[in-house]
This record gives structure tokens, C-alpha cells and sequence, in this order.
């Protein structure tokens, strides 16, 4: 018996924790859940409720063409001008999404 209250307290526990350390969203429309749409062979969308990018993709980059607040309908148009993500490697070099190959 006491085997099963430690067990249903770590589960309970674990899921009280997670509720406590979650930040409600501010915004009057909760974000909810992302999608994914694929628009062409080369281009693709991520959005929720709240936010949406659109990608663009060629033979060695990916790169975010626009980004939108739904709330605001106000977009910034990228054009691929800003690197998706960096990874720093064991060395402390730097590889950006622009070189993968």
C-alpha cells in the first residue's frame, strides 16, 4: 500500500509541479496548438492562433521568409535575411543554419 501512495505522489507531484512552472499566454486568444502546412516544394508554414512563419527552403539552406502577429495582422517580411538557428560544436565554433549542406 504505502508503494502505491509514493507512486500516485511522484505522478501527481509531477504534474502539479509542471502546472505551477507553466506561464499563462498574456494575449486575449490563447496560441493553442502549432501546425504545420506544407505551401510548395520549397516553402511551409508554422503557425498557431497567435503567430505564424513561413520558411523557404532551397538545395542547402533553410531560411524564414516572413514572420506574423495574428493579433495585430502586422508581418516582417525576412526574406531569408536572418540565420534560422547557430550550433556551437565542442570546439566553440559556430555553424549556422545557412551552411548546412
Amino acid at each position: 500500500m504505502r508503494y502505491k501512495i509514493v507512486v500516485f505522489l511522484l505522478c501527481f507531484g509531477g504534474h502539479y509541479h509542471v502546472g505551477l512552472t507553466q506561464i499563462p499566454y498574456p494575449g486575449e486568444v490563447p496560441p493553442g496548438k502549432a501546425q504545420y502546412k506544407q505551401l510548395s516544394a520549397h516553402s511551409a508554414v508554422l503557425q498557431n492562433a497567435v503567430i505564424g512563419m513561413t520558411f523557404s527552403t532551397d538545395e542547402k539552406t533553410i531560411k524564414v521568409r516572413r514572420f506574423e502577429d495574428k493579433s495585430t495582422k502586422e508581418q516582417l517580411k525576412i526574406d531569408g535575411l536572418a540565420t534560422l538557428f547557430e550550433v556551437t560544436l565542442s570546439d566553440k565554433s559556430v555553424v549556422s543554419s545557412n551552411e548546412f549542406a
